[in-house]
């Protein structure tokens, strides 16, 4: 008797195998031999299709580099954040200045 995983596997085969057909212009036996190529991993053979390289991860060598590679990230998450806060305080001060001038001819 085969084990649950890979009773599951035989029966999504075919899913999976549609699902390459539908998202790129494989023939079937391309299709079988890239699923194949590919351990039946449908998302890494389609980030391979569509060209999306994996994402290298940055390897700080010291731990001081580790401490100064968060800081930066956290600086720059506050400054955005700043940012976005005065650009909506702007568009809000705007906003309330073109309420009043609307008043201020309607009550004319």
């Amino acid at each position: 008797m085969q084990s649950n995983k890979s009773v599951v596997n035989e029966k999504l085969k075919p899913h999976v195998l549609g699902l390459i057909l539908r998202q790129t212009d494989y023939t079937e036996e391309e299709a079988k031999v890239q699923l194949e190529k590919y351990n039946y991993n449908y998302l890494e053979l389609l980030k391979d299709y569509m060209g999306i390289e994996k994402k290298k991860e940055e390897v700080c060598a010291t731990p001081n580099q580790e401490r100064y590679r968060l800081i930066r990230e956290a600086m720059d998450d506050k400054e955005e954040k700043y940012r976005q806060k005065k650009k909506q305080e702007e568009l809000i001060a705007r906003y309330q200045e073109a309420m009043n001038e609307a008043s201020k001819v309607s009550k004319n």
